[in-house]
């Protein structure tokens, strides 16, 4: 992959807490 592992837990945070709200 060509992104950073940050990046992709960010992006994957950001999914999880839209699917809590």
């Amino acid at each position: 992959m060509t992104f950073n592992n940050k990046t992709i837990e960010d992006l994957h945070n950001l999914l999880v807490s839209k699917e809590i709200s």
